[in-house]
């Protein structure tokens, strides 16, 4: 587990069956989860652990017509099935019906998951609830392995190289409306607030500019940079989560965030304000 190195999985590739098997004792004894009715009667095309919860697992499949993704957040002991298909033939959800190889939760923030299927990448941004093609430039390929490290998401594909991402462009979705160019830097107050688990904030930049946007808790201590790229002159929008730098979710309290742009005339502008999170 990524969560926790004395957590270990393991389960079939090559044989029919779910059996699946976990350990908590770094591989000195294993014991079988249950086995869950949603689960098709099929080799495992590939397994992943949650970043921060060492009691979450993913186990994926290939078969066509079945369920490609199930999790479990207890340690195997129930499943849920995150692909939309369950007793259906096609997907509810959005999921293509094809082979699963990989599966990444982003770190930052968990409400994030990337498969890696036979056409390339899908993506969740509500935990696995929806999903869409990841129509970010990677090529219809199969990937077979995806990793975070070192503030950067790495895909391995079939044929195609590796490619790797900044994980702070993926974690954050940030919408922009070119078609009003303001006449100044604002900042506004993020909506809902008081708010759970999630908000967002707009802000408007007159030109091109360096963004930094930081999220601060009442004493000051740095909890997230939720943006931190080059973006044009518009009206943006970004919505946070609720997750910290390491993609634990926040206690109740007040929060700050602060807007640093930098434009390409030297000028920089600062602009604050305060938030609530209530639980």
């Amino acid at each position: 587990s990524l969560a926790d190195p004395s957590i270990i999985w393991a389960g079939r590739a090559l044989t029919t069956g779910f059996p699946f098997y976990v350990s908590t004792d770094s591989g000195h004894t294993f014991s079988q989860t249950q086995i869950p009715n949603i689960a098709p009667n099929a080799p495992i095309s590939g397994l992943a652990t949650h970043p921060t919860d060492p009691n979450t697992a993913y186990v994926l499949f290939s078969n066509a017509n079945k369920p490609k993704i199930i999790m479990t957040t207890d340690l195997g002991q129930t499943w849920s099935e995150l692909s939309g298909f369950g007793s259906n033939t096609t997907s509810s959800n959005g999921f293509p019906d094809v082979a699963v190889y990989s599966l990444l939760v982003m770190p930052t923030n968990a409400s994030i998951i990337w498969a890696g299927t036979e056409i390339g990448i899908f993506e969740s941004r509500d935990a696995g609830a929806t999903w869409h093609y990841a129509n970010n430039g990677f090529p219809a390929v199969a990937v077979w392995e995806m990793l975070a490290f070192d503030g950067q998401v790495i895909v391995a594909t079939h044929g195609r190289g590796v490619w790797t991402a900044p994980l702070a462009d993926i974690v954050v979705g940030i919408e922009t409306n070119t078609s009003l160019i303001p006449d100044d830097y604002s900042l506004s107050q993020n909506y809902p607030n008081p708010f759970n688990p999630t908000t967002t904030i707009n802000f408007s930049l007159p030109v091109k500019s360096n963004v930094s946007l930081i999220i601060y808790d009442a004493l000051g201590r740095k909890v997230n940079e939720i943006v931190n790229e080059e973006l044009p002159a518009g009206i943006q929008k970004v919505t946070w989560n609720g997750l910290n730098s390491s993609g634990v979710r926040t206690s109740s309290g007040v929060y700050f965030y602060r807007l640093i742009a930098n434009a390409e005339n030297g000028n920089k502008f600062v602009l604050s304000k305060k938030m609530i999170l209530l639980k």
